[in-house]
């Protein structure tokens, strides 16, 4: 499990940083935090369980990440210009070959930083404004992150996983 600190400072922040001020607001990096303490275990696993389809700390299915590249990248390229600007170095020329199969995979588990923003701009993607508590984070990711019918925990499960893991964090003052 990643430092809970670490996490947010290092990884979430900044990656919402540099994707500009629309994806950056502390409730959204909030959300994150606890999109990815649910889906992963705070990063304790980088594929999914069970032999699932899912990778990375935000537990992105392949399709999911494809669509939002792709079919939403392709009606609006500035989008798709703000996940590479924020996860790859400057100069990064985009290759949609690069972005398929064992290669996105690959890029879900190793790059954080793509992992958080192709899962923020899924929820950016939502037109609900997003919630500022811990149960409205919860019932959002579980409406509009986890897939309809996905075995995710329930919104109480999000709460219990929030308070062991980053409640008292917070409390610190982060």
């Amino acid at each position: 499990m990643f430092d809970v600190n670490h996490l947010y400072h290092k990884v979430i922040v900044p990656t919402l940083t540099r994707m500009g001020p629309e994806y950056y607001k502390e409730h959204s990096c909030l959300q994150m935090l606890g999109t990815i303490g649910v889906e992963s275990a705070m990063g304790t696993w980088l594929t999914q369980l069970k032999g699932g389809p899912a990778n990375g700390i935000a537990q992105i299915e392949n399709p999911t990440a494809e669509d939002i590249l792709f079919r939403y990248g392709d009606l609006q390229p500035e989008r798709r210009f703000h996940i590479m600007y924020a996860s790859f170095p400057e100069g990064y020329v985009y290759d949609k070959r690069d972005f398929n199969g064992d290669k996105l995979r690959y890029l879900l588990c190793t790059n954080m930083a793509f992992s958080v923003a192709v899962a923020r701009m899924k929820y950016w993607m939502v037109p609900a404004p997003q919630p500022t508590t811990v149960l409205g984070y919860a019932n959002y990711w579980k409406k509009y992150y986890n897939a309809a019918g996905a075995r995710g925990e329930a919104a109480s499960e999000y709460v219990r996983l929030w308070n062991e893991w980053i409640a008292d964090t917070l409390r610190r003052k982060m």
